[in-house]
């Protein structure tokens, strides 16, 4: 193991924007490597599905999938759950530089799909902190075979991240990995105020959002993983400000069933959520779940 330090200097603000990155990587990333790459947005996964390795991407959201489809189009293969094993192979063919998004538990399924194609490929594994939280809840098998028993199935298998692991705690495969951080000059990190809660946690977020929905302009985010307390701030905020409008508040959640029912049925059947500001679709209040948080 080896601990790197990658300096991106001032104007840089992408991964393959850094000086190393083009010249000792060859415009990839390390190889074989735990990547602390600091700050989110910075271009990561961009840079794995635009070089001129072919590339398997692992996420944890089929969210994010489609985001990335959306963007590359056709020059990406998007695997799923419906996705055939035709499609696959003939991509993989047809494609002189493949790159394919999958979401962890699609990996196993890939892998005997390529057989010996596998291994000219690069994996890189998206989100590791995720993985390694899912672990003991969350398919275990899938999550330890991405973490352990790669490392000959692939051309390198690589673990990126903005918020990583502590390195003790990391699980022994990964510490056996080159641990690369990338630091960023142009980086500042945001001045936070912490409080402390003397009364109820969710009175305290209400009062909160209602003094900064009277002081100022700004559109409100606000982190807060639990869908019955957010439903009740909701009502409780169209009770105190009418002012605001249901449709002047956002909900970052995952777009599952079970979501979809509850907010449905406490916020009406017309009700939309999911939505992730892009500057057209921007609302005053984001409540917003780890999802939401992860993506960000």
């Amino acid at each position: 193991m080896n601990q790197i330090l990658i300096k991106a200097p001032k104007g840089c603000r992408f991964i393959n924007d850094i000086p190393e990155i083009k010249t000792i990587y060859n415009n990839d990333l390390p190889p074989n490597a735990v990547i602390d790459k600091q700050v989110t947005g910075c271009g990561g996964t961009t840079l794995a599905l635009t070089n001129e390795q072919p590339y398997i991407i692992a996420v944890h959201l089929i969210r994010m999938i489609e985001n990335k489809a959306q963007q590359f189009g056709k020059t990406v293969l998007s695997v799923t759950g419906s996705t055939k094993e035709d499609e696959i192979l003939e991509y993989v063919k047809n494609t002189k530089v493949p790159k394919i998004l999958c979401t962890y538990d699609s990996i196993p399924k890939l892998v005997s799909m390529l057989g010996v194609k596998a291994k000219t490929f690069r994996l890189l594994v998206d989100e590791i902190h995720c993985l390694i939280g899912y672990m003991d809840r969350f398919k275990p098998s899938v999550a330890v075979k991405l973490i352990d028993g790669l490392g000959d199935t692939f051309k390198s298998v690589s673990y990126l991240t903005a918020t990583p692991t502590n390195y003790n705690y990391l699980p022994q495969p990964l510490k056996a990995l080159d641990q690369v951080k990338i630091e960023w000059e142009d980086a500042r990190k945001p001045d936070l105020v912490h409080s402390f809660s003397n009364r109820s946690l969710s009175e305290d977020v209400l009062a909160t959002i209602i003094g900064n929905l009277e002081n100022s302009t700004d559109e409100l985010y606000i982190f807060y993983n639990s869908r019955r307390y957010v439903v009740a701030m909701i009502k409780k905020l169209l009770k105190l400000d009418k002012t605001l409008k249901l449709v002047d508040i956002n909900l970052l959640f995952s777009e599952t069933e079970e979501n979809t029912l509850y907010f449905k049925k406490y916020l009406g059947s017309k009700f939309k959520y999911g939505e992730f500001p892009d500057g057209s679709n921007n609302k005053r209040i984001n409540f917003i779940s780890s999802m939401g948080f992860e993506r960000m």
